[in-house]
């Protein structure tokens, strides 16, 4: 099974993009703090590859903002290209199927 409920701030404002079939898309850093403090008393925070298709990009790209507080479930996906000097890089991204405004709305 491979499921993931995230907690997290946006760090910057997402933009839709559409796909040349005309498929909403639109990827984002949430940053997640762990449950813990470390030694310094601080929050570490992992800040995360977010993306959202069709109906929940659109409503991310037009209702959330940077700052904002969501709840997202998703999977986890790895995503293998050729970066031009030929090396090949890994990159990890939450595809989300459900996303959840937690900012309260006088603040938005």
């Amino acid at each position: 099974m491979n499921k993931v409920f995230l907690i997290g701030r946006l760090t910057k404002d997402p933009e839709i993009k559409y796909t040349q079939s005309g498929v909403a898309v639109t990827s984002f850093i949430l940053a997640v703090d762990r449950d813990y403090k470390d030694d310094a008393g601080k929050t570490p925070t992992d800040f995360l590859n977010i993306v959202a298709w069709r109906s929940q990009a659109e409503y991310i790209g037009n209702y959330i903002k940077k700052g904002y507080m969501i709840a997202v479930s998703g999977m986890i996906q790895n995503r293998l290209y050729q970066l031009q000097n030929g090396d090949n890089k890994i990159i990890t991204e939450i595809v989300i199927d459900s996303v959840k405004n937690l900012t309260p709305r006088e603040q938005t």
